[in-house]
């Protein structure tokens, strides 16, 4: 069975992008310190423990998800399959 290479792509896009956007307001509207945040806005410009920055985090992260579920696949496709 092979697996649609958009349709991961588009998946795993989504739920990094939706993990790290809910990472941020949690931190946000919790009081705690994050680590993890600061160590991904060294890779993710923007990013940061606001509003907008969670957001920009988002648009980065679902970039990043989307480019690893489509390479995923296709190499799933190519070796598996």
């Amino acid at each position: 069975m092979k697996l649609n290479i958009k349709a991961t792509a588009l998946a795993s896009g989504i739920l990094w992008g939706m993990g790290l956007l809910f990472l941020v307001l949690w931190t946000m509207f919790m009081n705690t310190p994050s680590d993890i945040i600061i160590f991904l806005s060294n890779y993710y410009i923007g990013l940061n423990i606001s509003l907008l920055g969670s957001l920009i985090g988002f648009f980065w992260a679902f970039l990043d998800g989307a480019f690893a579920g489509a390479l995923f696949a296709w190499l799933y496709n190519k070796f598996v399959s």
